[in-house]
């Protein structure tokens, strides 16, 4: 097994971004100011257009638990259905408390040596390996075209 290239705590929020498209959960991972909040409203408007159901679970802090052999993502109650769009404010939206993960996607740069990231990237979260899923976040591409495409790809 290669190493994981992201490991998160369970427990005290992480920072990150979490989303629900139809019943995917995704974890939006990455440094302030690289677009994870963006990049996850873009993905639930994406969804929105085919009809498909799509919602914040919270944005900048994540609770993350391990249970069953799931990980679930839950939105600390003092930031509930709110999402900060850097330079502009804070606005509400529409969103879940909770949800099962299946895939944390992190900020990609297409900058460097290393064009492509290494096969089978994962993250482990407690006792829990995830898929780990590179989105260059400045990119104009349809985040969500590209993150349904690694999630049907095989390992």
């Amino acid at each position: 097994m290669n190493d994981p290239a992201l490991t998160l705590a369970e427990g005290a929020p992480v920072h990150a971004t979490a989303v629900v498209i139809g019943e995917r959960g995704l974890l939006l991972t990455g440094a302030s100011g690289s677009g994870k909040t963006t990049t996850a409203l873009r993905c639930m408007s994406s969804a929105r257009t085919t009809g498909t159901h799509a919602a914040l679970i919270a944005d900048d802090g994540v609770n993350l638990a391990v249970s069953g052999g799931r990980v679930i993502a839950r939105c600390p109650q003092p930031i509930a259905g709110r999402a900060e769009i850097r330079g502009t404010g804070i606005f509400s939206f529409a969103w879940r408390q909770s949800a099962v993960l299946e895939a944390v996607v992190m900020a990609a740069s297409p900058e460097g040596a290393g064009r492509l990231p290494p096969d089978d990237e994962f993250c482990m979260i407690g006792t829990c390996r995830l898929k780990l899923i590179r989105v260059d976040y400045r990119s104009p591409v349809d985040p969500l075209q590209v993150i349904l495409s690694a999630l049907a790809a095989k390992p």
